[in-house]
């Protein structure tokens, strides 16, 4: 193994430079490795004489090659209770002590595990292998100020100890010093060229920095030193599938479940793979696998909810959608109010719903809100700032905006789960609530918009918020589409194309040629989307992305097309050309991922036949 001859020649470095504390550190990872190799069984008991350092004279080598032995082969059974057995009777070594560490820290017993550690040290304050592995704990438990300052220490007792430079970097880098990471990983790679970590946390730097094609080239150095490392084939099969190559992602996160069968964050890599490729069944198996190992990862199971929602299994989605409450997103309100939990609470209460995400979700789930006033509740329907003046006031629904007065009441609830308090399923979700609408100014642009001729008016918008995570990542994957795919299937005679997408410069003379703008005044009134819902009653049809337009024109009853990515958002459901949450939208879905053009072609080809004929 490549590993050992590697360890041996630095054990062998810091024999020579008389620095046997670390050597007979790195001699025990060898041993970790191969608990029978003679040079380091031998090597250690002639430098053990010179130096009192790691263990005690009552110490015996054979108890030593045990536990290494057992820990090895992770029977932590085994290895636990031989180092119980043994650390009253060896509790003045440094050894014994820190692999009692080591026990409860797998145990998760984390405090104790401090302690045992830190006994290791003081015994020998030159222990660099316990020291390191105390900076894991921290930086596991995400105190990662006293993760820096334990590394720092150990780095101190050896300037050339690549594994702490590296672990330190790791550090850097989620405290997002992001300089301060690439000195110390460097220095990692500088001491040890060979030390397959430090190229793994080469890559993580560079994956940050969103330079994914570094990134995949350090991991493929890390995999050429230690083809077994299972998390590099994880990272560089998350990284594929970033990039959409969904195929090496596949084939990248098995051979990372080979190597290490327990691994959580494999399955759920290789969950996500699979619901990206539209398997969602086999998505969902192998994020309850990833569950058996880590049950309170909630990133899991939210997007197994996801999962579970697109296919229309609605009473467990609607459970699991909960738990997208413990995830990074979620803003806490601090609101004093009990949440309500179940139907049987509405009647007779004043509730709060607030809004919790985008424009287009407080829209699409403001139709729950009339279902309470009619349970008998009143109801304080909190909502974005720019939608204060789209949801009308009436008997039992007062309308409120985002940061206002909270005046007391019974219940609160994000409106996001409204589905789960109405066990809603595909056969009983609510018709959209009535929105205000300005007739004057539909009127208004009615004459704006006349022009004399009878052209089939198209409203489009191609572009969601770009703040939104399907928007963040590459084209490929991205909701939104190219313009130019549009107009160059779209822009056909009989057909005029109007743009409602607010704040956009068309650079493009060509596209500019075939798409109305309706200058920067467009919706710039008091409220979101005044214009949007006045010029869309002047349309014979509206086609976008997944966006809050998407959602306004179904919520307005407008003919609406809606065109998707291959495995859209849950609310799209998987296979289907209706929308259940509205009547008059048609969803146009690609064949693949990132191809575009076949969902304008059908567009074109039911536009040429139903609309101009």
């Amino acid at each position: 193994m490549e590993i050992v001859k590697q360890n041996i020649s630095q054990a062998k470095r810091f024999i020579r430079n008389q620095n046997y504390e670390d050597a007979l550190v790195i001699l025990d990872k060898v041993l970790s490795f191969q608990p029978n190799n003679i040079y380091a069984k031998k090597t250690k008991r002639k430098i053990k004489d010179k130096v009192t350092c790691n263990y005690s004279i009552e110490e015996p080598q054979e108890l030593i090659d045990n536990l290494i032995f057992l820990y090895s082969n992770n029977d932590h059974l085994k290895f636990n209770s031989l180092i119980r057995k043994n650390i009253e009777i060896y509790k003045n070594s440094s050894t014994i002590n820190h692999f009692m560490a080591i026990s409860l820290k797998n145990l998760g017993d984390y405090d104790n595990a401090i302690s045992y550690f830190k006994k290791s040290i003081e015994i020998n304050p030159r222990y660099i292998e316990a020291i390191n592995n105390l900076g894991n704990l921290y930086f596991n438990l995400e105190r990662f100020k006293e993760a820096l300052e334990t590394y720092s220490k150990a780095i101190e007792i050896n300037p050339e100890f690549s594994e702490s430079y590296s672990n330190r970097s790791n550090t850097f880098l989620k405290l997002q010093d992001i300089e301060a990471a690439n000195v110390d990983i460097d220095l990692a790679i500088k001491f040890n060229p060979n030390y397959y970590k430090a190229w793994f946390n080469k890559g993580n730097i560079l994956r940050f920095k969103n330079d994914k094609r570094g990134a995949i080239e350090c991991l493929k150095k890390s995999i050429s030193i230690e083809k077994n490392f299972s998390e590099a084939h994880a990272n560089l099969s998350s990284i594929y599938e970033e990039l959409g190559d969904f195929n090496l992602a596949l084939s990248y996160i098995n051979t990372a479940i080979t190597n290490d069968t327990k691994n959580y964050l494999s399955y759920f890599i290789r969950g996500v793979i699979l619901n990206r490729i539209g398997n969602l069944k086999d998505a969902i198996e192998n994020y309850d696998i990833a569950l058996t190992y880590e049950p309170k990862k909630y990133k899991i199971i939210w997007n197994k909810a996801n999962c579970q929602l697109l296919v229309g299994d609605f009473e467990l989605g609607w459970l699991n959608y909960e738990y997208r409450k413990k995830r990074y997103f979620w803003v806490e309100r601090g609101f004093k109010f009990p949440e309500l939990t179940s139907k049987e609470q509405i009647n007779g209460s004043t509730i709060l719903i607030y809004c919790e995400q985008g424009l287009g979700d407080t829209i699409q789930f403001s139709r729950y809100i009339k279902s309470f006033v009619e349970l008998g509740a009143e109801v304080i329907f909190e909502v974005q700032r720019p939608l204060v003046g789209l949801f009308k006031s009436f008997d039992g629904i007062k309308i409120i905006g985002k940061g206002d007065h909270v005046p007391n009441v019974d219940y609160q609830l994000p409106i996001m789960s409204c589905g789960k308090i109405f066990n809603t399923n595909l056969s009983n979700i609510p018709v959209p609530i009535e929105i205000n609408e300005d007739h004057d100014l539909t009127t208004e642009w009615k004459e704006k918009l006349d022009n004399g001729k009878k052209d089939i008016r198209i409203g489009v918008v191609w572009e969601g918020s770009k703040n939104h995570e399907d928007d963040k990542t590459l084209t490929k994957l991205k909701r939104s589409f190219p313009l130019e795919t549009l107009v160059e299937k779209l822009a056909i005679p009989g057909i005029r194309l109007i743009s409602l997408q607010r704040e956009h410069k068309i650079l493009d003379e060509k596209i500019n040629t075939c798409l109305e703008t309706l200058g920067s005044d467009f919706d710039n009134k008091e409220y979101a989307f005044k214009d949007s819902i006045a010029v869309m009653r002047n349309l014979d049809l509206v086609i976008s992305c997944d966006t809050s337009i998407a959602h306004l024109a179904g919520t307005l009853n407008v003919p609406n097309w809606i065109a998707l990515k291959y495995v859209p958002d849950w609310r799209w459901q998987l296979v289907r050309n209706d929308s259940p949450w509205y009547a008059s939208t048609k969803l146009f879905r690609q064949p693949e991922w990132g191809d575009w053009d076949t969902v304008f072609d059908q567009m074109r080809t039911i536009i040429q036949k139903e609309f101009l004929i």
